[in-house]
C-alpha cells in the first residue's frame, strides 16, 4: 500500500515560523527632545536651533530607523509663527518612509495647559497622545503637561485612555515604552517636587499603573540634560536636547534598540557631532 505525504502542512508551519520571526525583529528608533526652536537666542533668532535640528534630521535619514519620537518642546514660543514654521519645514525633510510621533511639551502649550491651548496644539499636530504596536513591542505617548498643570478633566480622560492602552498591549507585547515630556522623576523616585519633575502623588499613581502592566521604560525630555534612572524595575530615562543644552548637557539625540525576542532594550545618547562621526544602525 502506498503512503502519500503532503508537504503542505510542513510548508505552512515553516511560513508561519518565518512570519513570526520577521514580526519580532529588533526595533530601532530615535528619540529627539527639545529642539525648542528660538531658545538659543531667547526668541531673537532661530539660526542655531534650526541648524541643530537640520543636523539631527540628516542623521535620521542616514540611519533609517523604524520611526522617530519627539518628546516635546518643538518650539520656544507656541505663539511664534516663525518658530512653528521652521520646525515644521525642517521636520518635513525626514524621509516619508520614517514615521514621526510627537508629544507636547510645556513650551508647545504655553502656561497652564488649558483646553484652548490643547485644541490649538491638536489643530497643528493632529493629536496630543498616541499608541501603536510594532514588531512585538508597544509604544504609547502621553501629554504630561496636563498632569503637571493639573488640568483635572484632561488628565482623567487621558488616564482612562492610558490604562486601556496598557491593558490591551500588556496581553500581546514583550516590551512597552511610554513617552512623555516631563520625567516623573529625575534621579530618585523620592526626590523633591520641582520645575522639572512631577509631584509624588502623580509618581505613585502612574508608577503603580506602569508596574501593573509591565512597562519597560518611561522616555522623557524637558531637562535639557541626560539622566538615566530606574525604580521598581522600570527605566526612567530623561534625554538631553537636540536644541540648547543646560547644566552639563550637550546637544544630541538618543538611539534606542528593543529586541522583543529577548525582552531587552538599550539606548545611547549621542552628540550631534558624534553621530556624524561613528553611529550606524
Amino acid at each position: 500500500m502506498e503512503t502519500h505525504f503532503s508537504l503542505q502542512p510542513f510548508l505552512l508551519a515553516v511560513t508561519l515560523m518565518l512570519c513570526m520571526s520577521c514580526s519580532r525583529r529588533e526595533v530601532t528608533f530615535i528619540q529627539i527632545s527639545d529642539p525648542q526652536i528660538g531658545f538659543f537666542a531667547d526668541n531673537k533668532d532661530i539660526v542655531k536651533d534650526s541648524v541643530n535640528l537640520a543636523t539631527a534630521v540628516d542623521q535620521i535619514n542616514r540611519l533609517q530607523p523604524d520611526f522617530v519620537v519627539v518628546t516635546g518642546d518643538m518650539v520656544n514660543s507656541e505663539k511664534s509663527a516663525r518658530q512653528l514654521d521652521c520646525y515644521a519645514e525642517v521636520m518635513s525633510r525626514i524621509d516619508d518612509s520614517i514615521p514621526v510621533w510627537q508629544v507636547p511639551g510645556n513650551h508647545d502649550l504655553g502656561h497652564g495647559s488649558t483646553d484652548a491651548a490643547i485644541d490649538s496644539y491638536v489643530d497643528r499636530y493632529g493629536y496630543q497622545r498616541f499608541s501603536f504596536r510594532y514588531r512585538g513591542c508597544a509604544f504609547i505617548g502621553i501629554n504630561t503637561c496636563v498632569i503637571k498643570d493639573q488640568n483635572i478633566q484632561q488628565e482623567e480622560d487621558q488616564y482612562e485612555w492610558l490604562e486601556k492602552q496598557l491593558k490591551k498591549y500588556s496581553e500581546n507585547s514583550d516590551e512597552i515604552f511610554v513617552f512623555s515630556h516631563y520625567p516623573f522623576f529625575i534621579r530618585r523616585f523620592d526626590e523633591k517636587t520641582g520645575y522639572s519633575n512631577l509631584c509624588m502623588e502623580s509618581r505613585l499613581r502612574y508608577w503603580s499603573l506602569f508596574k501593573k502592566y509591565g512597562v519597560t521604560a518611561v522616555v522623557a525630555g524637558h531637562l535639557h540634560d541626560t539622566v538615566n534612572s530606574e525604580h521598581d524595575g522600570i527605566v526612567m530615562y530623561t534625554a538631553g536636547p537636540v536644541g540648547r543644552p543646560l547644566g552639563n548637557g550637550y546637544s544630541g539625540l538618543t538611539v534606542w534598540r528593543a529586541d522583543p525576542r529577548t525582552g531587552t532594550s538599550s539606548h545611547e545618547y549621542i552628540s550631534l557631532e558624534g553621530m556624524c562621526a561613528k553611529v550606524t544602525l
